[in-house]
């Protein structure tokens, strides 16, 4: 929390925190992770095309799934969505922000570090902007 004094933006019913980013060495600012309900649809935060969908095993044990996108252009970054579950969309489709539904928000049988701040009993998508690796064309 001591790494960033968050803008002040005005009055807003939507409330956000900087959480510790327990050692990594990205800033604690590097991604966001967006708390929802169980049965929320997860709609795409950019326009753009998926470029990857993968399922994987968070740490090595939980199945997860990972979407990355590029948005329109913006073919310097990815954008890229963990914690759901139900997917509806594979490399590439094209996506609409706030129109297309990637899928839902999967829920962990962990304390994850969302629910130290906000109670258990919630789902949290993970989202962050990164730059894609020199593998991807």
């Amino acid at each position: 929390r001591w790494k960033f004094r968050p803008p002040r933006i005005g009055p807003s019913d939507l409330e956000y925190m900087v959480m510790d980013s327990r050692g990594r060495p990205a800033p604690a600012t590097s991604a966001v992770d967006m708390v929802v309900r169980r049965r929320d649809r997860i709609r795409s935060p950019v326009t753009g095309t998926v470029w990857r969908f993968r399922r994987y095993r968070l740490y090595g044990r939980y199945p997860d799934a990972r979407v990355a996108i590029v948005p329109d252009g913006r073919p310097d970054r990815l954008v890229v969505l963990i914690h759901l579950r139900d997917v509806h969309v594979r490399p590439g489709d094209r996506v609409v922000a706030s129109e297309t539904v990637l899928g839902r928000p999967r829920r962990f049988p962990f304390e994850s570090q969302v629910d130290r701040y906000v109670g258990a009993g919630f789902s949290h998508v993970h989202l962050e902007v990164k730059r894609p690796s020199a593998r991807r064309t």
